[in-house]
């Protein structure tokens, strides 16, 4: 391979990165109309449909598919790339959040706790992999043990609490008495 078939590659991978980070960024604040991410997201994914020679990338390049088709809310595909990426590199945990994100939309709760599990088999600090688990677990009517990682994530990122009060995905056991006297302790 070339060092110009190596520099058009990166770039290549730096555009479908752009691309992602543009249909994400203003989220919180400002997020992009269907439409607008749409065509982000085409953009990134044509960015990666150029890459001949992936050498070495395919794990990246399988990630970067696998998060244009989860925005673009095409979960199944996403799964398919994102195993792919997992299996290629099996120590991105944002894939593992990834795909607990894809299976969740599918209703395939089992599966997105999983993923969590398996991220968590390589980062066992990690707040949002805690956190994601604690909702998966809620949706499980699985109080105690959502309570146990919400803890954790908790006990390493205290400004998680901030979210508790409106994540839907604890409603299922925010009224059974565990799940009350925690929320109370918080308080």
């Amino acid at each position: 391979m070339t060092e110009q078939t190596r520099a058009y590659r990166r770039q290549l991978l730096l555009e479908a990165e752009g691309y992602l980070e543009l249909a994400v960024a203003l989220d919180d604040r400002w997020p992009l109309e269907d439409a607008q991410r749409d065509v982000l997201t085409s953009r990134c994914l044509e960015a990666l449909d150029k890459i001949e020679n992936p050498k070495g990338r395919q794990a990246q390049i399988h990630y970067l598919r696998g998060q244009a088709l989860r925005l673009k809310n095409q979960f199944e595909a996403a799964i398919e790339s994102l195993e792919l990426s997992w299996h290629l590199e099996s120590h991105n945990v944002h894939t593992c959040l990834a795909l607990g994100w894809c299976y969740k939309r599918l209703g395939r709760i089992d599966d997105a706790i999983e993923a969590m599990q398996l991220g968590l088999s390589v980062d066992p600090h990690s707040a949002i992999l805690h956190y994601n688990l604690a909702c998966y677990l809620a949706l499980c009517k699985r109080a105690r043990a959502a309570i146990k990682h919400l803890a954790i994530a908790l006990d390493i990122q205290g400004s998680l609490i901030n979210l508790i009060s409106e994540e839907s995905d604890f409603d299922p056991i925010r009224e059974m008495p565990c799940f009350a006297k925690f929320s109370r302790m918080l308080s």
